[in-house]
């Protein structure tokens, strides 16, 4: 059985964005790995035979817990301690998110470690000057520890209990006199740094470089050979891969700096076509080898790698030395397969690109394994070159910087009043459980009935809707769906479904290309809804903190899917740790075209659940609005004060020029004219605009008698008469019907 869901999710309601978890049982870490796989509450909580969760602490959360452990002592002599210790009292700490297990005097208390202090603090429990006292950060390996979670199970008590809540209390930033004798206090465990092998006593002259150098190759080729059973060395084989890798990386150190850079990875190549010849060889472990392993403190120098050739038996006997190097040329002639020419970079990018659209994971992964390898690139910009090569296929262009004739740029257009725009991605984003799905829903549900939706009341072109979970599974949707009453010809839903066999979709090459030839096939869905921004992109080579990457998504999202379909895309994410903006980047809000927040409303300082409050804080046709609504009895969702309800500019323009037609029988208007109704200057040029290019509108820009348009000038597509009993009916001039009769 899994946990209870709403009990465990509920109590983390407020809680930190960057908090990780692990499913535990009876205060213990429940999966092997745990503390090098941080997990979503949402994974966690869908772990069987786990009694509850902890939260990570170290890097990978920036949090870390002091921990009241009272055994012997009371709690007035910890107190006495740490003040000793510190110079002030554990009472003097922020007031932050805590917790206890339920016996006496026990507690927990959570503060976030700003980074300039991850790597000065080392883990506590008991020191002598704080016994009964636990500092938790990390541990001596440097991996994660972890705090159990109300309401987790406890043995003893029942459950662990809250003392201060993530939603009553944030968490409190660890203050700097805490840290500091933190810090002074970690300095006893902290050993010195090992000497790094580019804390060189000397630099080496050039000549020294080019000799080692010169001695590489037929060290790996004549005295290196023997991989299965290397007789001359007590080291095991990977060992021994390993050592000879981290010298000529050292030696490769030394040119860099040497050349200030200009010479880079100099035997790397040299190391990989040694280590071909292992059975298990893996060119990615190489790189990762190279790229990481190899940076950190303690490398070998390159003297080693001469002490392994010396060591080979071979080495003094120079005839036999001959004979092994002339047998080994002659084999290298006969054995050397003919190569085929290797593929160049954009013939390799393309083919990567072509076996994802075929669905041939095997040439998808051998393909980007070989771009990562032959060009070293990293798996994040092959991915960002391959959505490049997307968009330039699926819209027959290939982009560039420069200028834009702004006569041919198309006008931003509703495809929900006030909401959707047609070829844009806006983001809504909300607290947890604040109705942002069923806000999301109730769009759905309008632009289908071709209604106008919260303040608006334009009607719209109906159209059908695509949603896309990405964050839980269909069952957690199917709430939502029922209750806002949404039925399949309204909206596909895409979502996860063991029953049914059904993955969650992620914003990456193979799901992109699925979603654009869905959309293509499926011309009426015109409205495209993702929740939530973390899911989408959790799994992939992207990050939703990063400001570069989240700039890349959307622009991605607008340029291969949004515009060249005419789709809106509306992104569904949390709230900020700030409560400022969306969690993650800063950039979602900037890079989308749209952005809007719901909050909660309070009266009397209370909560009302039966209404909420839309803050559209972007909006490039209309402009920031803020309103009031609720879901009525109907299920519709509705502004609670009639006042913020919109006129339609679009309907009441066009009868008020049917009215001055009827009234003078004129057919050409001009600004004045317009600009009568109660409507904003912008809003009204805008629907002049809309008029002259919607199927639907009466208007047409005025010509001269040279075909040239008169600048401010319009004219009715078709001119309207009076009929002759019926003063509230019109008829179009043109209907050549009327007229014979």
């Amino acid at each position: 059985m899994t946990l209870s869901e709403p009990l465990f999710s509920g109590a983390l309601e407020g809680a930190p964005e960057s908090w990780k978890y692990t499913p535990v049982k009876d205060k213990d870490a429940y999966l092997t790995g745990w503390n090098e796989k941080p997990l979503s509450i949402h994974e966690v909580l869908r772990v069987r035979g786990a009694t509850g969760f902890g939260v990570l602490l170290g890097k990978a959360t920036k949090t870390a817990c002091i921990d009241v452990d009272k055994e012997n002592l009371s709690l007035e002599k910890i107190k006495e301690n740490f003040r000793n210790y510190f110079g002030k009292g554990l009472d003097e700490l922020p007031k932050s998110i805590s917790w206890t297990s339920g016996k006496t005097d026990r507690y927990q208390v959570a503060f976030e470690i700003p980074e300039s202090y991850w790597d000065l603090l080392s883990s506590f429990r008991n020191p002598p000057e704080l016994p009964e006292m636990e500092l938790r950060w990390r541990d001596k390996k440097g991996k994660h520890l972890q705090s159990v979670l109300p309401p987790s199970k406890h043995p003893e008590t029942g459950s662990y209990k809250w003392i201060n809540s993530p939603k009553d209390a944030p968490l409190a930033v660890a203050p700097d006199w805490f840290l500091e004798g933190w810090a002074k206090l970690s300095e006893k465990k902290i050993k010195p740094k090992k000497r790094t092998f580019v804390d060189y006593e000397y630099q080496r002259t050039r000549d020294e470089l080019d000799y080692d150098s010169s001695r590489v190759e037929e060290g790996l080729k004549i005295y290196c050979q023997d991989h299965k059973y290397i007789t001359y060395s007590k080291k095991p084989n990977y060992d021994y891969w390993n050592e000879i890798g981290m010298t000529l990386h050292c030696l490769s150190k030394e040119w860099e700096d040497l050349t200030e850079g200009k010479i880079t990875d100099k035997h790397l190549d040299d190391w990989i076509a040694w280590s071909k010849g292992h059975e298990n060889y893996d060119p990615n472990a190489c790189l990762d080898k190279w790229n990481n392993d190899y940076k950190k403190d303690g490398g070998l120098r390159i003297n080693t790698f001469f002490d392994y050739c010396e060591s080979n038996p071979i080495h003094k006997n120079h005839k036999e030395w001959l004979r092994r190097r002339e047998m080994w040329e002659e084999l290298a002639k006969l054995e050397a397969p003919k190569e085929e020419p290797k593929r160049k970079k954009t013939e390799l990018l393309n083919d990567i690109f072509e076996a994802a659209v075929k669905g041939d994971e095997d040439s998808y992964a051998e393909d980007f394994a070989e771009m990562e390898f032959r060009f070293r690139k990293r798996s994040k910009d092959i991915a960002i070159d391959l959505l490049k090569v997307l968009r330039n296929k699926f819209t027959n262009k290939v982009y560039s910087v420069g200028e834009v004739d702004m006569s041919k740029v198309d006008s931003l257009e509703y495809l929900l009043e006030g909401y959707a725009i047609k070829g844009e991605v806006g983001i809504l984003f909300a607290p947890y459980a604040t109705g942002k799905t069923s806000l999301a829903c109730g769009m759905v549900r309008s632009g289908f009935k071709k209604v106008g939706f919260l303040d608006q009341v334009r009607k719209r072109d109906k159209f059908e809707s695509l949603m896309i979970m990405s964050d839980g599974g269909a069952n957690r949707f199917k709430e939502v769906y029922d209750q806002i009453k949404l039925t399949p010809e309204m909206v596909t839903v895409w979502a996860s479904d063991n029953k049914q066999a059904k993955a969650n979709w992620k914003c990456d090459l193979k799901d992109l290309i699925k979603l654009h030839k869905y959309l293509k096939n499926n011309p009426q869905k015109k409205l495209v809804i993702i929740d939530s921004v973390i899911s989408m992109l959790s799994g992939t080579a992207f990050e939703y903190r990063d400001n570069t990457e989240v700039d890349l998504i959307v622009d991605f999202l607008r340029s291969i899917i949004a515009e060249p379909l005419g789709v809106s895309i509306i992104l569904l994410s949390h709230l900020s740790t700030d409560k400022a903006a969306s969690s993650g980047a800063k950039r979602w809000v900037g890079a989308c075209g749209w952005a809007a927040e719901i909050k909660a409303v309070t009266v009397n300082e209370q909560e009302d659940y039966t209404q909420r409050k839309l803050l559209i804080r972007k909006d490039p046709i209309n402009g920031k609005r803020v309103f009031d609504f609720k879901i009525d009895e109907n299920g519709i969702f509705v502004p609670v004060y009639n006042s913020d309800m919109k006129g339609d500019c679009f309907g009441e323009l066009k009868q008020h020029i049917q009215q001055i037609n009827f009234a003078t029988g004129r057919k050409v208007f001009t600004a004045q004219d317009f600009h009568q109704i109660k409507y904003s200057s912008a809003q009204i040029n805008r629907t002049i605009a809309e008029h002259c290019k919607a199927r639907d509108g009466i208007l047409k820009k005025q010509k001269d008698s040279s075909g040239k348009v008169v600048r401010g000038k319009y004219e009715l597509k078709n001119q309207y008469i009076l009929l002759n009993d019926d003063k509230n009916q019109q008829k179009p001039a043109t209907d050549w019907d009327f007229w014979k009769n």
